[in-house]
């Protein structure tokens, strides 16, 4: 009988000391459970909110590598989109004609300018001149 009290204090020990250093181990690196207690959160920041506003359009600018002399027509009552000053020689004269006056649309031009200060450095006029 002293022998089975020895194996038993032999396997009891055992045991204890197996159990002792499996709670050491998983005390130092058991992951924590989830709660289901709800977790602070931040608000949200603030966006930055776009206001439309009035933006001047900018005017066109003149392409200092177009001719100040003028070009050609592309036919009989068309100018070429950077050059839409058409000019023409008449009995009144050498006359330029810019977009929007009266006389536009029907003239057909013989030459075509950048610019209307293009069509006088040239020797044109505006009409009524």
């Amino acid at each position: 009988m002293g022998r089975w009290i020895v194996l038993l204090a032999v396997i009891v020990l055992t045991a204890c000391g197996r159990a002792s250093q499996q709670s050491a181990n998983t005390s130092a690196t058991a992951p924590v459970a989830p709660t289901d207690a709800p977790q602070a959160t931040r608000a949200p920041e603030p966006t930055q909110t776009l206001v439309p506003t009035r933006t001047p359009v900018p005017l066109p600018t003149v392409n200092p590598n177009l001719d100040p002399a003028g070009v050609a027509p592309l036919d009989k009552d068309t100018c070429p989109p950077d050059y839409l000053i058409k000019g023409n020689e008449g009995s009144n004269g050498k006359i330029y004609h810019e977009p929007g006056s009266s006389s536009y649309k029907q003239t057909d031009p013989e030459r075509c300018f950048a610019t209307a200060a293009d069509a006088r450095a040239a020797g044109f006029s505006a009409p009524g001149n």
